[in-house]
């Protein structure tokens, strides 16, 4: 009985092992997954430590037609944005007034830079939109790109992203950086367009016969008509 019991006992045990063996094997199989999944995004950025694109999250970012529609509407409004050495002029033709400071808990500015002509900015998008297929992490954004559902990136600074939020002119800064000072330049939308000068026009009149002539002309031609 003693022998069934011991028997019993260790087939037991050795099932347990099995079933823990099993579900590591399935925990082990899963991290790898995991694991190769983020290898094949970090490949995709080209280098580890590589911001995503901002394709990479069209729900925050915008598409290529937000884009599109971001541009023409900075080009409609004449934005000219000019940092000078103590404050940063906007030359622009609507009823834009100062910026003033936007704070987003989802999002902070990291830093700005310019390469090649082209200027950027690198910010870090926290995981509050995983679940619409963003990952959390830094990204590279530029002039045009959407920002949320109301806010467009209209210039990138030295260390600021000058935005249009609600219509109104809103900017991100790196944190601990000086604020600047804003020098706001309106100029009119309509070009006043001066008339060609066709030199003078000279004009000519029929002069009017005086009284005596006429009474002359009838005269003489009653007298054709007796003869």
């Amino acid at each position: 009985m003693r022998a069934k019991i011991a028997m019993s006992s260790i087939a037991g045990i050795a099932g347990a092992l099995l079933v823990c063996a099993a579900a590591r094997a399935t925990e082990d199989a899963a991290q790898l997954d995991e694991s190769s999944a983020a290898a094949e995004q970090e490949e995709a950025r080209g280098e580890p430590d590589a911001p995503y694109p901002p394709q990479h999250c069209e729900p925050v970012f915008g598409d290529a037609d937000a884009h599109a529609e971001n541009r023409a509407h900075r080009q409609l409004a004449e934005l000219e944005v000019e940092p000078g050495e103590h404050d940063v002029s906007v030359n622009h033709s609507t009823d834009w007034h100062a910026p003033t400071p936007l704070d987003l808990d989802e999002l902070e500015l990291v830093e700005t830079w310019s390469e090649g002509g082209a200027v950027h900015a690198l910010v870090y998008l926290d995981a509050s939109f995983e679940e619409q297929g963003c990952d959390e992490g830094h990204y590279l954004i530029e002039p045009d790109d959407a920002i949320g559902a109301e806010a467009r990136v209209l210039a990138v600074l030295e260390d600021v992203v000058l935005l249009e939020h609600g219509g109104e002119l809103r900017y991100l800064r790196v944190d601990g950086v000086e604020l600047p000072e804003w020098r706001m330049l309106w100029h009119s939308p309509w070009v006043m367009v001066e008339p060609p000068d066709y030199g003078k026009v000279k004009r000519s009149r029929a002069q009017p016969r005086s009284a005596a002539k006429k009474r002359r002309a009838a005269k003489k031609h009653k007298r054709k008509k007796r003869r």
